[in-house]
């Protein structure tokens, strides 16, 4: 950490610690995107296709990493009690790279003698993953909460999200050569050896962000039922929290549907293999760059609520255009409007979610909400794979 702090020190010489803190979120995040967008939504569904798994065991994946609202729930408490959540978030995004290795491994030694085990293996892997991200997560929204003043929120998300889809467009030719040039399963392999280098890049830039001392007392440590029975009763109280929550269950019902398109285009249109990813990658990078570039100073306009809705109208719509193309090549159109009603939902959702979460609170109602909207998470996947299959 001491080398973080020197080349902190070094960026602060010639900004200003909000804006530094501002310029490291936004390159982490881009950093990171590069390598997730190798191994992401986009390229697994691929990935396990060529590995002989079939849509429904891509749909029972997303079923059961969906249960990642039970780490919330149990740990919120010990998460809300930590002052200082950057180490946390370090230490928890580390475990969640590291599982990169074990599905290298996986693809390496059992890609080819036993390609069922290998999908198993990948499965475990992918659930240390979501086991991490589910605790990082509520920590890392509070980080940004407490280091980026409000009002820049929507230009953080903005900027953000367009360099991160920048950095994904640049990911695509990537995939295209590797998965075309590399014989199956090292081809995947080697897509995975990538992104970890991406991610600790990330990880790496992420270390560089200030956490502003807080001057409040440490918090007593509550047993999950205490902490949430507190909790609770802004579910009945507070309208405003209800209705993000219906929007948020409706839009991760989304989210879990996205990487079906891939097996949908795949399995249904036989779309080549080889031009999924890619395409995938332009077609969503795309959309979400010209959209995370422009949204932000449209939400200042219109507000975020109206981004919202336009953001579920979107993802609607590429639902309905996969479930009746006609041929594969309409799931260009399909990516290009779900990376669209991405970029409207990450510009609009992350100042609204900061304004309806209390300082203080923001973490249990992360949890409380995953807890809410964990049936929408569950079920979509399953019904997803279902339909394909």
């Amino acid at each position: 950490m001491s080398i973080s702090r020197a080349i902190r020190s070094r960026i602060e010489a010639k900004l200003p610690p909000k804006v530094a803190n501002f310029w490291c979120h936004v390159t982490e995040g881009a950093v990171g995107s590069f390598g997730s967008g190798m191994v992401g939504r986009e390229v697994f569904p691929v990935m396990v296709t060529a590995l002989g798994g079939s849509a429904l065991a891509l749909g029972l994946l997303g079923t059961i990493q969906s249960i990642r609202f039970l780490p919330q729930l149990i740990f919120a408490p010990t998460i809300e009690a930590v002052r200082r959540k950057k180490l946390l978030v370090l230490a928890l995004g580390l475990g969640q790279r590291l599982q990169m290795l074990l599905v290298v491994g996986f693809l390496v030694v059992l890609g080819l003698q036993n390609p069922i085990a290998c999908l198993w293996g990948i499965a475990g892997a992918r659930f240390i993953a979501v086991f991490m991200e589910s605790l990082s997560t509520p920590a890392w929204t509070d980080l940004i909460a407490e280091t980026i003043p409000h009002e820049r929120l929507s230009r953080l998300a903005g900027f953000r999200d367009f360099f991160a889809s920048l950095a994904k467009m640049g990911a695509a030719p990537v995939c295209a050569l590797v998965i075309a040039a590399v014989a199956l399963p090292h081809n995947y392999a080697f897509l995975y050896l990538l992104a970890f280098a991406a991610a600790m890049g990330s990880w790496a830039l992420f270390s560089l962000v200030d956490e502003i001392p807080k001057s409040v007392a440490p918090k007593p440590r509550l047993s999950p039922a205490s902490y949430f029975r507190k909790l609770i009763p802004a579910l009945r109280n507070d309208g405003n929290y209800r209705n993000f929550l219906f929007y948020m269950a409706v839009e991760k019902g989304f989210d879990e549907v996205v990487m079906f398109y891939s097996a949908a285009a795949i399995t249904l249109h036989n779309m080549p293999k080889y031009y999924v990813a890619p395409i995938a990658l332009a077609a969503v990078g795309g959309a979400s760059m010209i959209g995370n570039l422009l949204l932000p100073f449209v939400a200042e306009k219109v507000g975020v609520k109206r981004l919202l809705s336009a953001s579920l109208v979107l993802r609607a719509a590429a639902a309905l255009v996969a479930a009746l193309a006609p041929g594969w090549w309409w799931f260009v159109a399909v990516f290009a409007m779900g990376g669209a009603g991405m970029a409207a939902r990450n510009v609009a959702g992350m100042p609204l979610m900061m304004r309806l979460y209390p300082s203080g609170k923001r973490i249990g109602y992360i949890a409380l909400g995953s807890v809410v909207i964990a049936p929408a998470r569950m079920l979509s996947p399953l019904a997803a794979g279902l339909l394909v299959n």
